[in-house]
């Protein structure tokens, strides 16, 4: 069943002015690193005009995102999950689908390359979602739903002999929409939160020294869509969810687990909000969730965060249609900046967005060609300043998994005129 989403809109012109300026800072900073490279200059020539006063020059950062391939062995990609390790350097692991294969895959970055594997070869390994384990060897972690058919729920994890996985519900038609985290200390409890399709429900699993313990925390329909789990970084390391409920017109609801059992409420009352709901917990007491989200019949990307008065949400971009597939990470100290991975159908890119002093600020980190080449995004930060955002993402046009990694970027003076010389 397929989310009710309204058809695409031409682009405006407003959007295509924004996709030419988006190239054209593109080509700008490609022009700036080969003069860095060769030591040319950018000249900016004095105007022949009597009594012309240059205006002061303004210093300006332009921000350079690096994009690799992390696997093009086939039509892989699919449902990619980032993780980063907590210590320098902050080696990635992504987890995603091999689509050739119908097989579940592994990728870690290492200071010589990318290198992957299979993980469980027999399973189609939808809504995956990868996480470490916080110390050395930061042990992979990997929730997924073994696709149509059998649709169960799978837990794998990296042990010395190999990739072990097993399953974690099997009752129905569950798994779906997976989010896995882990506790921050031994024995790493794995907690999942996920779609329950044969009941219409949220559940929440979690391992015991027993085995695999499951429970319901809210019911309805899309109950449970876009579940985000997220867990309190002190004891008890309380659960808490962000996900889509309230039936047709649904809306984003964010749940919490409490000694006598689940409490539910409403983060975003409007309809037709909560779609690709993303859950973080500011580092520091009260431990702050906020959420990213894709809301309104408008498709624009939202922000909400639980405050002493209640939810607080605020616009990200409301440029088209935006903040599908949105992804969000807090940077580890205060102010706990916001950054997000998203996708606009309206520019057919790939953005990324950050909330700065003066509000919020979005750039594009990669342009396609044609509708959805970019997609499955997957954003973490590096735990240490200056919290470098990262991102896995499909490249669909070639069926291979990229990865990209903004760079420190390159000062220019303002402003600058370039000129081709014989």
């Amino acid at each position: 069943m397929e989310n009710p989403r309204r058809p695409d809109a031409p682009l405006t012109q407003h959007a295509r002015y924004q996709r030419l300026v988006a190239s054209s800072l593109l080509a700008l900073s490609m022009v700036l690193i080969v003069a860095r490279g060769t030591g040319a200059r950018a000249h900016v020539p004095a105007r022949p005009d009597a009594g012309f006063r240059p205006r002061p020059a303004e210093t300006q950062r332009v921000r350079v995102w690096l994009s690799e391939v992390v696997d093009e062995s086939g039509d892989v990609g699919m449902y990619a999950s980032l993780a980063l390790e907590p210590t320098r350097p902050h080696a990635a692991h992504v987890a995603y689908r091999d689509s050739t294969n119908s097989a579940l895959k592994h990728a870690w970055r290492t200071p010589t390359g990318w290198l992957s594997e299979t993980v469980d070869r027999d399973s189609r390994a939808e809504f995956t979602s990868v996480a470490l384990e916080g110390v050395a060897p930061f042990t992979a972690h990997i929730a997924y739903n073994t696709g149509f058919g059998d649709s169960d729920l799978k837990h794998a994890w990296w042990t010395a002999g190999g990739w072990v996985s097993e399953t974690v519900d099997r009752r129905g038609r569950v798994g779906r929409h997976a989010s896995l985290a882990l506790a921050p200390t031994h024995p790493f409890t794995p907690h999942i939160a996920y779609w329950d399709q044969t009941n219409n429900g949220l559940k929440h699993a979690w391992c015991t020294a027993g085995g695999w313990a499951s429970e319901t925390v809210d019911t309805g329909q899309y109950v449970g869509w876009y579940a985000s789990i997220a867990l309190a970084p002190v004891p008890p390391y309380t659960p808490q969810i962000a996900y889509l409920g309230g039936g047709l017109q649904y809306n984003l609801r964010f749940a919490w687990r409490t000694s006598a059992g689940w409490l539910t409420e409403t983060a975003d009352m409007e309809s037709f909000t909560g779609r690709y709901a993303s859950l973080t917990l500011a580092p520091a007491p009260p431990f702050t969730p906020c959420v990213a989200y894709q809301g309104n019949a408008e498709d624009d990307l939202l922000y909400a965060c639980r405050g002493p008065g209640g939810w607080e949400r605020e616009v990200v971009d409301s440029d088209g249609d935006v903040g599908g597939q949105a992804t969000m990470a807090l940077a580890g100290t205060v102010p706990y900046t916001p950054h997000i991975a998203y996708r606009s159908r309206s520019d057919q890119a790939l953005k990324h967005a950050w909330r700065a002093p003066g509000g919020w600020r979005t750039e594009v980190v990669g342009m396609a060609s044609f509708e959805g080449l970019l997609r499955h995004t997957s954003l973490a930060l590096a735990s240490t300043p200056p919290y470098t955002p990262q991102i896995a993402y499909r490249d669909e046009q070639s069926d291979n998994l990229r990865y990209a990694r903004r760079g420190p970027g390159y000062q220019i003076l303002l402003p600058l005129i370039l000129r081709t010389h014989p």
